[in-house]
């Protein structure tokens, strides 16, 4: 009965529930050289005509890629190990070109521990912005977002503040649907 249990919760975990979620829209990598749980990819490319296709006025493509992480414990460290991930890794996310307009980069980890003040502090001070040729090729933007698992909150940067709101709304609906099940 206890091995079912344990098979039933890392079956229904979040990070499940997320990826069934994105991978309608999103290219979701889960064997990747990064230290992540899976890779979500989303790449748009908008283009003007003029009269047929091969004629393009002009074109801008918008990037965005998830890496979701599972962690057990977080501290300060990880969250500059993070930085350093994203600053050395920036050229696997985004192919700088014409077209290129800008890459959102949104790291969700998923804590099951308890929390600091300087943990949240550094959370809410995490900032990553890079150019490319002075924003001619367009520019990456990094927010990082926080769920912990124990008090049901998610914690964010300035830029991951939007992304977070839709994940709140997911969370939600991840609890109910586990509450729902263990009810049955």
């Amino acid at each position: 009965m206890m091995e079912m249990a344990q098979t039933m919760r890392t079956e229904n975990n979040f990070s499940n529930f997320l990826k069934n979620k994105l991978i309608t829209y999103y290219d979701v990598i889960e064997d990747n050289p990064f230290s992540c749980d899976f890779i979500a990819k989303y790449y748009e490319r908008n283009a003007m005509y003029v009269m047929k296709k091969d004629m393009e006025y002009y074109a801008f493509e918008n990037n965005e890629v998830i890496l979701y992480m599972d962690k057990a414990s977080l501290n300060i460290k990880d969250i500059e190990e993070i930085y350093q991930l994203v600053d050395s890794k920036n050229h696997e996310f985004v192919t700088a070109s014409e077209d290129h307009m800008s890459t959102m980069v949104y790291v969700i980890i998923e804590y099951h521990g308890d929390w600091t003040s300087e943990l949240r502090k550094k959370i809410r001070q995490f900032s990553y912005y890079k150019s490319f040729e002075w924003g001619f090729k367009g520019w990456i933007n990094v927010g990082l977002i926080v769920v912990n698992t124990k008090t049901g909150r998610l914690y964010s940067n300035r830029i991951g503040k939007k992304e977070k709101k839709r994940l709140e709304k997911m969370y939600k609906v991840y609890q109910r649907e586990n509450e729902s099940e263990s009810v049955r």
